[in-house]
């Protein structure tokens, strides 16, 4: 028995059309269950092709988190886990480290007074993505499925799938990668911009008396956190016996636990708990950011595609309030790890300026 009314199956007008594989229900298997199967295989097939040109899948799988049938309308939320290599066998190879290296042989070429400067931060940059190249990394993320059902089966035509980023569900067009020209392009303008004496800004006294260790930070975000997409915040997984929990708001606390794992010194104003300590500043003028970025200097704002491991989004919705810890940015895709709603090593896709900020430590 096919599960979908048509044999092409469009996920995305003008991005995809694949066929569908044929879902076949078991003997004693009944039509829910087999239509849940197809809205599990659908998510898998979509996936596997948005990553196809830059990553290879070592494992995958998927569970139905909530499925529904009401008024002929299936809903089926998709949680999946996976582990990807990136196709690149060398740091030259990534798109984006192409474009860095392109825009800096331009300067050099034109004898740009930036030039060296320029050199440099591609180095730097390309110590950050060497870590990727190679390594198995893990994510996790969860997709939302509607379409009409009909007889049986799923009418192709008003299937919808979305991707759900940070809180919100969003088209699952945000979670494929750029092309590699695009990403290119981002290596290109990031190296301008890194090159310019215009946009430099130079490290406070208080971020150059300190070392900053980005992978320690991310590692304590990794450990003491879990994938809850949605539930209520899981403490047997939070480091309880060194930290107090904000069961419902603890986003700040954990990031602020992450930070001083990697380095950043506590003082009167910024330790456990303090408002600095516990409350991002989205509200107020002495939360989180505001210390980290303003007060002492620690870190300064970036984009997404420069803020590597160690970083932090900062949601600047209005009526949100929320921080989180990036874990991975291997100039393809970006993945996360937060505390309420709790997040381990979740896919962050916007591009969005408007909603987020980034930062990186001011070195």
């Amino acid at each position: 028995m096919n599960f979908y009314r048509t044999g092409m199956l469009s996920l995305l007008v003008g991005l995809f059309v694949s066929s569908v594989p044929m879902a076949i229900a078991a003997p004693d298997a009944s039509p829910n269950s087999a239509l849940q199967a197809a809205a599990a295989q659908t998510v898998q097939d979509y996936v596997q092709k948005a990553y196809a040109p830059y990553y290879t899948i070592d494992a995958y799988d998927s569970n139905a988190k909530s499925f529904s049938i009401t008024d002929g309308m299936l809903r089926a939320q998709i949680d999946i886990h996976l582990v990807k290599t990136l196709r690149s066998k060398s740091v030259e190879e990534i798109p984006y480290v192409q474009g860095l290296m392109k825009g800096a042989e331009t300067l050099k070429l034109s004898k740009d007074r930036n030039a060296a400067q320029a050199e440099s931060y591609v180095e730097k940059r390309k110590k950050e993505f060497e870590e990727y190249i190679g390594a198995k990394q893990e994510q996790n993320d969860s997709f939302l499925l509607t379409a009409q059902v009909k007889d049986g089966a799923i009418e192709a035509s008003t299937l919808k799938l979305e991707f759900q980023n940070v809180e919100d569900w969003i088209p699952a067009s945000a979670f494929v990668p750029a092309s590699p020209s695009a990403l290119a392009l981002s290596g290109e303008r990031d190296l301008s911009a890194a090159a310019s004496d215009s946009i430099s800004v130079k490290p406070s006294a208080a971020a150059a008396a300190v070392t900053y260790d980005r992978l320690a930070a991310r590692d304590y975000a990794n450990k003491w956190t879990s994938e809850r997409s949605p539930g209520d915040p899981d403490p047997t997984k939070y480091n309880t016996k060194e930290y107090g929990t904000y069961y419902d708001n603890d986003c700040a606390n954990f990031v602020s636990q992450a930070l001083k794992a990697g380095g950043i010194p506590t003082d009167t104003t910024w330790k456990p708990y303090t408002i600095a300590w516990i409350n991002t500043g989205q509200n107020r003028d002495d939360g989180l950011m505001d210390y980290m970025v303003g007060t002492k200097g620690y870190f300064k704002k970036a984009t997404k595609t420069t803020t590597a491991a160690g970083g932090i989004i900062n949601d600047i919705q209005q009526g949100n309030s929320h921080v989180m810890m990036v874990v991975a940015n291997d100039g393809t895709t970006m993945t996360y790890s937060a505390h309420t709603t709790d997040r381990l090593k979740h896919s962050f896709a916007t591009f969005s300026t408007s909603a987020y900020e980034f930062y990186v430590f001011n070195s």
